[in-house]
């Protein structure tokens, strides 16, 4: 049974700053699957294409603490917000999974981020997250 594809923001470099909107297509980046590491440290996987490497890599790892698993990178959740401005910077389009933002602006202090975030909630939030997942961004 196909899954339907997942709410997430995109954001991307635009002549007045940062363009962002709701969308259902990943962007060159895509941040999502908000986890715990075997650390007990919460990351967020990151998709990316494997010529993107040398910008990933570019991150401060006392910051991200950024790995490759084998399968994808991996970055330290708590750095996301800054994590974002530096790809914004290196002229990349990103997503972020709308379910992962959620949380993350509601347990971290996000001021680049929140500043991104369009008018409106994304359509259909509600309905993609499990019951344990916070997903309202209406808040915000």
């Amino acid at each position: 049974m196909p899954t339907q594809p997942t709410r997430s923001l995109l954001l991307a470099k635009a002549d007045d700053g940062v363009a962002s909107e709701w969308t259902t297509s990943p962007g060159e980046l895509h941040f999502h699957d908000y986890a715990f590491d075997d650390y007990n440290t919460e990351v967020i996987t990151l998709e990316a294409d494997y010529d993107h490497r040398t910008d990933i890599k570019a991150l401060d790892w006392e910051e991200t603490h950024r790995q490759w698993t084998g399968e994808a990178w991996q970055l330290d959740f708590a750095a996301l917000d800054t994590t974002v401005q530096h790809f914004l910077d290196r002229g990349y389009s990103i997503t972020i999974a709308a379910s992962d933002l959620s949380i993350f602006l509601s347990d971290y202090d996000a001021p680049f981020l929140k500043r991104q975030l369009p008018d409106e909630a994304p359509s259909n939030v509600e309905d993609e997250g499990g019951d344990d997942e916070q997903t309202d961004l209406s808040a915000f």
